[in-house]
């Protein structure tokens, strides 16, 4: 499974062994390229700094054969056994939990000893046995596909930027020799921080352990829980429940509503007394009720409270308002609630 914070890297706070194969493509006095493999290892740290950015450091080692020949050379033809070991510094941009693309620059130490045709070292004003050895830099443009939480598939190109023209063994032209190559390598990323939830956060800082595999979880290791109604956004099926209203297990308001009709209730609203709390809310002080709308008619009133009944709302027809000539108004409510917040949900509702 993968990280479940997907605005944090993949690779952040991971130490990540790579082998990698490449083909080479040289760059030097000889005018004919050939085309030659060569292998790399390399070991990297990435900081962890809780962002889709981040920066690593890179030890890294290779081997390899380059080769080139020119008709117009003295030899024609030569191979350069080299062998390199350097570091440098990685930049990377998570795009997503699966791809991050990352940019590397380093110094490298590079060891040679080209020879001609016949297996004679080119350069001879050193013992035939002995290498050498110059400074180069690495510049390299890749892309980490992850297949699975530690491992990756890594795709890349770069070049080494030589400081000597004597890789092929001639010094001539005006610029310093180059190799250019293409990789591909698969890496193991390892994590000295146990995380035995796999939700991003270290189990030292996980105040909310055993969090299920893909639930989006905040800095504190706990699932997100958008409306703070104590329900996770994993399990809330209303995921917008006002502040300060209590919730049932399924994250919605945990309405206690007082039946007009309930025999065991004493109903002791004074509407003669009531005032408008807002939003359709109407308390005489001590309870509140949800005012839908008013009628002239009694028949009216009936067929839209029969009309919430059956969508499961308390409504009741109220017949205590008079218009100002003395007929009365018959008027759909909802109620009783004992607070105004729990009044408040179902006016949302219905408003």
């Amino acid at each position: 499974m993968f990280s479940q914070h997907t605005d944090i890297s993949p690779i952040e706070g991971k130490v990540i062994l790579s082998v990698n194969g490449a083909v080479m493509f040289p760059y030097t006095d000889y005018a004919s390229i050939i085309p030659t493999p060569f292998g790399t290892g390399a070991l990297e740290y990435y900081f962890d700094i809780k962002s889709r950015h981040t920066i690593g450091l890179r030890f890294y080692g290779g081997i390899g054969v380059m080769e080139g020949w020119d008709t117009t050379r003295t030899p024609y033809e030569f191979s350069d056994g080299i062998f390199f070991f350097g570091g440098g510094i990685t930049y990377s941009y998570s795009l997503s939990d699966k791809l991050v693309p990352y940019i590397f620059a380093g110094v490298t130490n590079l060891w040679y000893n080209p020879l001609d045709y016949n297996n004679n070292p080119i350069i001879t004003d050193k013992p035939a046995s002995q290498n050498l050895s110059d400074i180069s830099y690495n510049y390299e443009l890749g892309l980490k596909i992850f297949l699975s939480e530690g491992t990756s598939l890594n795709l890349s190109g770069g070049l080494f930027q030589c400081r000597t023209d004597k890789l092929d063994g001639l010094i001539a032209g005006s610029h310093f020799d180059i190799f250019y190559y293409g990789m591909a390598g698969i890496s193991i990323a390892f994590s000295g921080k146990q995380d035995s939830d796999n939700d991003g956060v270290e189990d030292s800082k996980d105040a909310c352990p055993g969090t299920p595999r893909g639930i989006k979880v905040d800095e504190k290791g706990c699932p997100l829980d958008s409306d703070n109604d104590g329900v996770p956004d994993y399990k809330d099926k209303c995921a917008d429940t006002p502040a300060g209203v209590k919730a049932d297990p399924n994250g919605c308001p945990e309405i206690k509503v007082i039946l007009p009709d309930q025999a065991a209730e004493k109903i002791n609203y004074n509407s003669q007394k009531e005032y408008p709390a807002g939003n359709m809310v109407y308390t005489d002080g001590k309870l509140y009720v949800v005012q839908i709308s008013v009628w002239k008619t009694e028949q009216e009133a009936e067929t839209q409270s029969k009309k919430l009944k059956e969508n499961g709302y308390n409504a009741f027809v109220d017949k205590t308002l008079k218009d100002k000539w003395d007929s009365i108004l018959y008027r759909v409510r909802i109620g009783y609630f004992r607070t105004y917040l729990e009044a408040k949900v179902i006016a949302d509702k219905l408003r």
